[in-house]
């Protein structure tokens, strides 16, 4: 039934010879796509209509609380990276969100000269930030000598859009967005008024946001560091409750001595 409604939609003569009548070819597409949508088979739709346009980028979205592939929604080919430490048994702070038992291994003596993975070099390839409210609000307890990121862009990924307080020097720095993540990229990785693209490199920092946009397979990198601590409970890197598996293509492991491992990985797309 949907691929004869796709069909319908490309084919003006055929519309006509059955209706006699033409509507405007946006009116036929949105009458169409909502009907697609109410009879909850948009899988199907979507896989026929790609067949004919196989160029278009489809990417996955939230639909009626499931994942969908969704024609609208895409990252257009952005690239965006997980960067952080995590305990040998899977957390990245306390339930409390401390992380100060992070404080012993800082400054260590590396025993890989040149790191391409040590924070510097990663972050002279991000020119985007996306942090959760959490991670934004413990860096700022820091201090601003404590402050890592430079001049680069940071949106703050919220619900509470007016209860968070951002410094007046870093007002021209630091937005806040509640998009959902893929519609997030999407504007983020669109052309500017110079034709250029906007932002190419995004760096995807806080448990929670973090593991929002595992779900929507929106981060296609991760560099995960392992520090040889067992902290027993706390705030995992990883949704325990995911309802799906990932397959990582691992890129490759340093050991950076001191019992640091750093691993990178590409997140194989579905």
């Amino acid at each position: 039934l949907h691929s004869f409604f796709f069909c319908w939609l490309l084919d003006m003569p055929l519309k006509k010879r059955i209706l006699g009548v033409v509507w405007p070819d946006f009116l036929w597409f949105w009458a169409l796509f909502l009907l697609a949508l109410h009879l909850s088979d948009c899988e199907r739709f979507v896989s026929f209509a790609d067949a004919f346009a196989p160029t278009r980028a489809i990417s996955t979205c939230s639909f009626r609380g499931r994942t969908r592939h969704c024609l609208f929604a895409t990252m257009d080919n952005m690239k965006t990276s997980v960067y952080i430490a995590v305990t040998v048994d899977g957390f990245i702070a306390t339930a409390e969100g401390d992380v100060s038992f992070l404080e012993q291994y800082h400054g260590s003596p590396s025993s890989v000269k040149n790191n391409k993975y040590d924070f510097e070099s990663f972050m002279n390839s991000v020119d985007v930030i996306i942090m959760g409210r959490k991670s934004f609000e413990k860096v700022l307890s820091f201090g601003p000598e404590m402050w890592a990121y430079g001049k680069t862009r940071i949106i703050v990924w919220t619900r509470q859009q007016n209860g968070i307080e951002i410094p007046s020097h870093l007002k021209d720095q630091v937005s806040c967005s509640s998009e959902p993540p893929l519609d997030l990229l999407s504007q983020l990785s669109s052309n500017n008024d110079d034709g250029e693209r906007s932002f190419n490199h995004a760096y995807i920092d806080g448990g929670q946001t973090i593991q929002s946009f595992l779900e929507v397979d929106a981060v296609s990198q991760l560099i995960v560091t392992r520090v040889p601590l067992l902290l027993g409970q706390g705030i995992p890197l990883f949704n325990p409750n995911s309802p799906k598996s990932k397959n990582l293509e691992h890129q490759e492991t340093i050991d950076l001595g001191n019992g640091l491992i750093t691993s990178c990985y590409t997140v194989v797309s579905d």
